[in-house]
């Protein structure tokens, strides 16, 4: 479950980070290790430049979920450090859920001035329950997943240190529905390792600007 951090580069021959900074030191390192010591050397940068952390985040109940929608519906939030408006987004959790590495992203947003929102899709029931239902639905186009992105949207939107401006990004899972909503109303989709829909040009038509 090794994973980039948002916006990293390309994993490089000879990555200039701290740890990995010389040829030689990479040329110890055994080949399967490569990749995960990598990937903690940029999140150890990003997390170092970070303003807002983990522990700054707040859970809530986001309460413009409507009918259809997860009961209850769980999300975490990250706001920025200093006076709005911010512009916002939506981020969208890849298959393992809420975990601890999702919440990094969202303090990582908040941190480079995003009010981030992360709604939680597995909140009626857990991974185990919801997980293929979740994933058939980012499939079809259909089902309660889009109806808790859209009331995650409509909270941000409600927000009074908002631009008004709303973005959507996701990962792995979340990136397929990052690409999915690109017509539902965002400002703008980023999506990370995510599965192209099944017709794209369809799905794209009329979309906002994409970023992948």
């Amino acid at each position: 479950r090794d994973r980039t951090e948002v916006g990293s580069a390309p994993i490089a021959q000879k990555p200039r980070f701290p740890s990995l900074s010389t040829s030689e030191t990479v040329t110890k390192v055994a080949p399967w290790r490569r990749i995960s010591l990598f990937t903690a050397s940029t999140s150890s940068v990003l997390e170092s430049a970070m303003t807002v952390t983990p522990s700054d985040l707040i859970d809530i109940v986001i309460d413009t979920a409507g009918e259809g929608a997860s009961p209850g519906l769980k999300g975490v939030v990250g706001v920025p450090e200093g006076a709005g408006p911010w512009p916002a987004v939506v981020v969208v959790h890849e298959i393992f859920g809420v975990d601890e590495e999702m919440r990094k992203q969202v303090a990582h947003l908040a941190s480079m001035g995003y009010l981030a929102l992360m709604p939680d899709l597995y909140t009626a029931g857990g991974t185990r329950r919801c997980l293929v239902g979740t994933m058939r639905a980012m499939r079809s186009g259909k089902g309660r997943a889009y109806l808790d992105i859209e009331a995650a949207r409509q909270w941000l939107l409600n927000r009074d240190d908002g631009t008004g401006a709303v973005g959507i990004l996701g990962f792995c899972l979340g990136g397929g529905f990052a690409l999915m909503t690109a017509a539902s109303g965002f400002d703008a989709a980023a999506v990370n390792y995510g599965m192209l829909p099944v017709d794209l040009e369809v799905t794209l038509e009329n979309a906002c600007p994409v970023v992948g």
